[in-house]
């Protein structure tokens, strides 16, 4: 893991939209995070995170906005985070839906298209596929937990057919309709 690059060459500016935070630990105030393993990744792999206050005050999706305040960038990441707002792809909000922040939508939405346009490396996470998704005119699966247990179901009824000569389960399976689900 390269701490230190030569001498002579500047690390790349990764610019990661910061996140909000109701709290931290050590400040009596609401916070703007960045997760300290992708920042830490980010420089172990050459590069210097810098994380980028979310700022789109009237929740509106400003590409030119966004590309003057990440001129600087050399490539985007975008993290994970709480749910996308389901307006942003034209649906209803899903009563599941957890952590949705319209500001930060707005913000990573830009970014996320300002990337795409302007051809900057973009790693995104989780949320932050989401975003690109939508950004591209995607929708969202707003609960998880229906299509993985479609998934799951199908996938272990195919193996419980091959080894059982058939026969199939009786009982369907728990699901954990945890984001990390997405996953299997």
């Amino acid at each position: 893991m390269p701490d230190k690059v030569a001498d002579d060459v500047r690390r790349p500016l990764i610019a990661i939209p910061a996140r909000f935070s109701p709290q931290a630990t050590a400040l009596r105030y609401e916070a703007e995070v960045t997760a300290r393993a992708l920042a830490a990744a980010v420089f172990a792999a050459g590069g210097e995170p810098l994380s980028i206050h979310p700022y789109a005050p009237d929740l509106t999706i400003d590409v030119d906005a966004a590309r003057e305040r990440i001129w600087f960038a050399d490539g985007v990441l975008l993290p994970g985070g709480g749910d996308v707002a389901a307006r942003w792809s034209g649906q209803q909000p899903h009563p599941t839906q957890y952590g949705v922040d319209e500001e930060q939508d707005a913000f990573d939405l830009a970014v996320a298209r300002v990337a795409l346009a302007d051809y900057l490396p973009l790693l995104a996470i989780c949320r932050g596929n989401q975003i690109v998704n939508v950004a591209l005119g995607g929708d969202l699966v707003q609960d998880i937990t229906a299509i993985a247990f479609m998934i799951l179901t199908s996938t272990r009824r195919r193996r419980w057919a091959k080894s059982s000569g058939g026969a199939l389960p009786s009982r369907a399976p728990t699901i954990n309709a945890s984001p990390h689900l997405a996953a299997v």
